[in-house]
């Protein structure tokens, strides 16, 4: 599978810093690029350079990796000179080992003439979706470098069968390929490249629904007026055609609007919810969020959103909103990348003050090359909000009113773990020792989406969120292209050798009366995992054998009178 483009890769990653401690400060070891910001018109040649600054602060030229992003914009052909191709924004990139410097490229016709400005600008000024994501888009009319501000626009997709955007700018991916995003307003322009990529059946989106409904993530007022669609999903993943008769049209999550039998949503007070299209055994969600537009007295305030990268501040802007924005999370790199697809909004009234939030994974995820992994068994996903207000750190924060967020998890991982995704629930995770405390309290109207595997809820407050599961129980597995299965069968524990847990899959063809047991190398019974009557099907159970020794377990199934058993090996 294509994967997402890493165009944030380089300005978001966790750089390695060097760090030289003195008895007063501390300076840290970086690139600098000169220039620290490129404005040109296309055909333009520019010269860079960049600089190796050490901890005293000395700075010496050095050969660099540079690279820019888009890479539609231009190139480096010549060696330390950026040759400008077409109009646009993006990013330049410096890189050495694990350093790296990042400044922002902005081409235009109109510069060619001496003048910049008035000009629009687009936020974000790329993006990458899969089929049936969407992204929000931003338009900012730029007076001049210090001065800019929202402005309603008209927005354009093209070609629009790859996706559509809506008038409040929210784009909608429909088919693989490429589109050009544009917002125009009089005689200025700006436009941006999105991506949209086909998930394989393991990415989770449309191996787990038959119908999709549209538009998704949409925002609103309250008073507006809103018709959704359901939408057949071919065996290829792809949007198929309209379903012309839905057998109920239901509202899930905060009573904030009605839905009639049309799936037009009428929008009565503020908050969230998930309009569900239910077809015959298959249903399809979409979330909606209703702003509430009284003014706010204490007036707009602006959230900028961070994250740790290389550089001399030891963070990175992700995005600049405001009261009343959603943010829908996309681009981050690894190991961010597992909160791609989840979202925030910000109702107006939710803040007294502006503020920086700085974003994260909990002290106890564990990082690997490519994987990320949390110490609490069953913890699917999880983030860490830091909020500063006037540059201090209040932990946790409290909101004026409640945000509405969404969370992201894999289907895949659920089965890999055992967890019934049934069971999922969003709560506050704390570090107190060796353990972890998990606290619903603060959070409210906890909503699951199984079409677009997110899970939603209004929190109080902010400091560290996770998606926790209930494990070591038996769960169906549900799959359409799985056939009833015909006969009994008990597979190879995976991962095997494990640490310290690892997944037992069955199948029984007729409903029985099913116990899955774990016995130590002297045949002593020292785990019931399962003792139930199961419907035949397809089953999986976790075992977490945290509390055991190393060595060489068996596990047996008994399913009438069928009987088998397999070794497993604990490895610590």
């Amino acid at each position: 599978m294509k994967k997402l483009l890493q165009i944030s890769r380089l300005s978001l990653m966790i750089g390695l810093l060097t760090v030289t401690f003195s008895s007063q400060a501390f300076a840290i070891v970086h690139l600098h690029i000169t220039p620290d910001a490129v404005v040109c018109a296309p055909g333009d040649s520019i010269q860079m350079a960049a600089a190796y600054v050490d901890s005293l602060g000395m700075e010496k030229d050095t050969t660099v990796t540079w690279s820019v992003r888009p890479k539609s914009l231009g190139d480096f052909s010549d060696p330390n000179y950026f040759i400008a191709l077409k109009t646009g924004e993006g990013f330049i990139y410096a890189e050495i080992g694990d350093l790296i410097d990042s400044v922002t490229v902005t081409i235009s016709d109109s510069i060619a003439t001496g003048s910049k400005y008035p000009r629009l600008k687009i936020q974000p000024n790329n993006a990458e979706v899969f089929v049936g994501d969407s992204v929000q888009f931003q338009a900012l009319y730029c007076v001049s470098a210090d001065s800019e501000f929202d402005t309603t626009v008209v927005w354009s997709a093209f070609p629009d069968s790859i996706g559509y955007i809506n008038s409040n700018g929210m784009f909608y991916g429909q088919l693989p390929g490429e589109s050009i995003v544009t917002a125009t307003i009089d005689t200025l322009e700006a436009w941006v490249e999105v991506g949209v990529f086909q998930k394989e059946e393991n990415e989770d989106f449309f191996t787990y629904q038959h119908l999709i409904v549209l538009p998704k993530d949409t925002l609103i007022n309250v008073g507006d007026m809103i018709k959704f669609t359901a939408y057949q999903v071919t065996d290829s993943g792809t949007i198929g055609d309209t379903i012309k008769t839905v057998d109920l049209w239901n509202v899930l999550g905060m009573s904030c609007g009605s839905v009639d039998s049309t799936g037009t949503f009428k929008a009565t007070e503020s908050g969230f919810a998930l309009i569900e299209a239910i077809v015959g055994e298959h249903s399809g969600t979409a979330l909606v969020i209703v702003n509430d537009t009284t003014p706010d007295p204490t007036g707009i305030n602006t959230i900028i959103l961070t994250r740790t990268t290389n550089n001399p501040r030891g963070y990175s802007v992700i995005d600049t909103l405001q009261e009343g924005d959603i943010w829908i999370v996309g681009g981050l790199p690894h190991p961010m990348n597992i909160l791609n697809g989840s979202g925030i909004y910000f109702p107006i009234g939710c803040l007294k003050e502006d503020i920086r939030i700085y974003v994260n994974l909990p002290d106890f995820a564990r990082v690997g090359t490519d994987t990320v992994e949390f110490s609490q068994p069953n913890v699917v996903n999880g983030v860490n909000f830091q909020v500063y207000a006037q540059d201090t750190l209040s932990e946790p924060y409290y909101f004026e009113k409640p945000l509405g967020v969404g969370i992201v998890f894999k289907r895949g991982l659920l089965d890999h773990l055992g967890i019934d995704p049934l069971s999922l629930s969003l709560v506050y995770a704390e570090v107190q020792g060796d353990s972890i405390a998990f606290d619903q309290t603060g959070t409210a109207y906890t909503t699951l989406d199984l079409t677009s595997n997110r899970i939603y809820s209004t929190v109080a407050h902010f400091s560290s969120l996770v998606i926790t599961g209930d494990v070591g129980t038996s769960v169906k597995i549900v799959n359409s292209d799985e056939k009833q299965p015909t006969n009994f069968h008990l597979s190879q524990n995976y991962p095997n050798p494990f640490n310290p847990s690892t997944v037992i899959r069955y199948q029984i063809p007729k409903d029985e009366m099913v116990k899955v047991s774990v016995y130590n190398l002297a045949g002593h019974l020292i785990e019931t995992l399962v003792s139930e009557r199961q419907t035949a099907g397809n089953y999986q159970v976790r075992w977490n054998a945290e509390r055991y020794a190393s060595g060489i377990y068996f596990y047996e199934i008994q399913a009438g009178t069928f009987k088998a058993v397999k070794r497993a090996i604990l490895l610590k």
